[in-house]
């Protein structure tokens, strides 16, 4: 028995002194601790919340983004301005050596137009030239110009209606003024104007059968003189024939 007793005070005392001696390893820990931090209990801080509280803490670190909205402003539309189209330019003015007649062949005589009947220029005639088309090539400013009509023969009422009263007539001007009354050629087959300013002039007559039509063709060459045209070059002579012919009012 009394081994038993020893035994078992022995299994008593052991726990108790190893007890003991924890407790004074753990009061010489706090100890030294509260040396080393001037003699204050050190401070535990206990983290809740886990990883999303070490998120925050990282992320309060992170400089802070700003967002600014632009606020853009857009104008009402607008109607469009209208404005008013500048006036017209005024025709040009001519030239001081253009001609002003009171009565313009641009207009009187346009090109395309069947303004009626021109009288003979002899008031003893009662033969008219009915026009049936013109070619107006006149300028009130050039050395020579000229108009070409397209008709026949009549009287005061009517064409006469037949091939022999077919004819063309032309009109010459100078300087922008008439160069005599126009005259009559039974075909007026091209006119050109030539470098030097002169006038070529191409045209067909009938032979001496009316039947066989336009048989003869001529050319001559014209220049202004004067107030007047003048055969230079070509067949002058038949030019000459035709044109100093009496012919028909221009106005």
């Amino acid at each position: 028995m009394t081994r038993i007793n020893q035994a078992t005070k022995l299994l008593i005392a052991v726990p108790t002194a190893l007890a003991i001696a924890s407790c004074s390893a753990t009061e010489d820990t706090t100890a030294d601790t509260a040396a080393g931090t001037g003699g204050k209990a050190p401070t535990v801080t206990a983290s809740i919340g886990g990883a999303g509280a070490d998120t925050a803490a990282q992320g309060a670190d992170l400089p802070e983004t700003v967002t600014q909205e632009k606020t853009v402003t857009e104008a009402a539309a607008q109607p469009p301005v209208t404005r008013p189209l500048p006036p017209a330019p005024a025709p040009a003015p001519e030239g001081d050596n253009c001609a002003s007649l009171p009565t313009d062949p641009r207009q009187q005589y346009a090109t395309g137009t069947a303004p009626g009947r021109m009288p003979a220029a002899d008031s003893q005639s009662d033969m008219n030239y009915w026009i049936e088309n013109i070619e107006n090539h006149y300028d009130p400013c050039a050395p020579i110009s000229w108009i070409t009509f397209r008709g026949s023969l009549g009287d005061g009422d009517r064409p006469a209606g037949t091939g022999a009263s077919i004819s063309d007539g032309l009109a010459l001007y100078v300087n922008g003024q008439p160069a005599g009354d126009m005259r009559l050629f039974t075909e007026v087959e091209s006119i050109e104007l030539l470098n030097d300013g002169q006038l070529r002039l191409s045209w067909g007559e009938r032979g001496e059968a009316t039947a066989a039509g336009i048989t003869d063709h001529y050319t001559v060459d014209l220049t202004a003189q004067g107030d007047a045209v003048q055969p230079v070059a070509g067949d002058v002579e038949q030019f000459n024939r035709f044109w100093n012919q009496s012919g028909y009012l221009l106005n």
